[in-house]
């Protein structure tokens, strides 16, 4: 099933199936959103729940006994359920089954709202608990831009403005999901900006872990704004594939991180976890705001 949301400034499709963004376009028709194919990425914008990254052997670790969890959570693959729509805003929302019990043992009803204000699209978050036990969680976005006009023979496809810092800290990241912790690759930036090329994402993913971030705006190869993305959250992600020379780059806010390399310690101990206390709720927003 699909959903529409429309406003003289943007027009959003999402389907149930993940709650996830499949397109999305601006009043003057521009594409925002990628419209994924399987040469690059067949995704859009998945939820990330509830786990982001990777889980050290495919394991979390819940009061000892160990859970096969796979990478980035299973609620991007599961069907949503509208529970509420009006001309402005939607909301979807999914709850545990006997089989996510099996890899996250843990009642939960997680909610997600699309809201169109003006040019400004905000997604909310909100994880309830109904059980009478502490959950912890990790949860991330992961949605992905259209770099217009993109060609691979470019040297540049576009830049990344961090309006906030001139240097991004990234903790290394492995293929399969993993993080070195110990460990940083420095990215100085020019006037705050990072060029998007064919070699930008070498290391994978761009992994700034230091809660210094709250804005990052994609511009397109001449400088011009297309959009930014607004957060509070500690964790930020970029990543795109084929090392960069990609026609689109995924700009990730996440509340949580991906395992550490060799961890064996308990899910709930890892760095930015989050937790909700029995029978409350957790909730979080981001925004996406077009140019």
């Amino acid at each position: 099933m699909t959903y529409e949301l429309k406003n003289d400034f943007l027009a959003l499709q999402v389907s149930s199936r993940g709650a996830e963004i499949t397109s999305m376009y601006a009043s003057d028709g521009r594409q925002i959103i990628w419209h994924g194919d399987s040469r690059y990425w067949e995704r859009h914008a998945p939820l990330l729940f509830p786990c982001v990254g990777g889980n050290w052997e495919g394991i979390i670790r819940v009061d000892g006994t160990q859970y096969p969890l796979c990478k980035h959570g299973f609620v991007q693959d599961m069907e949503f359920s509208l529970i509420q729509s009006t001309a402005e805003s939607l909301s979807l929302a999914v709850t545990d089954t006997p089989e996510t019990l099996k890899s996250f043992p843990f009642p939960f009803r997680l909610i997600v709202t699309y809201t169109l204000c003006g040019s400004r699209l905000d997604v909310a978050w909100t994880v309830e608990n109904p059980a009478e036990r502490e959950m912890p969680f990790l949860i991330g976005a992961h949605p992905a831009f259209l770099l217009p006009a993109f060609n691979p023979a470019d040297a540049v496809h576009g830049y990344l403005r961090f309006p906030e810092v001139d240097t991004l800290v990234s903790t290394p990241t492995l293929p399969r999901g993993y993080t070195h912790p110990e460990q940083t690759e420095l990215f100085p930036l020019t006037d705050h900006l990072l060029p998007l090329t064919n070699e930008t994402f070498r290391c994978d993913t761009i992994l700034d872990i230091r809660g210094r971030i709250s804005q990052v705006e994609l511009l397109d190869a001449s400088r011009r704004p297309l959009l930014s993305v607004q957060f509070r959250m500690p964790v930020l992600a970029m990543w795109a594939p084929e090392d960069g020379c990609s026609p689109f780059v995924c700009i990730e806010p996440w509340c949580g991180l991906c395992d550490s390399e060799g961890y064996t310690g308990e899910f709930s101990q890892r760095p930015y976890i989050n937790k909700v206390r029995a029978r409350e709720n957790w909730q979080c927003l981001y925004s996406i705001c077009v140019e």
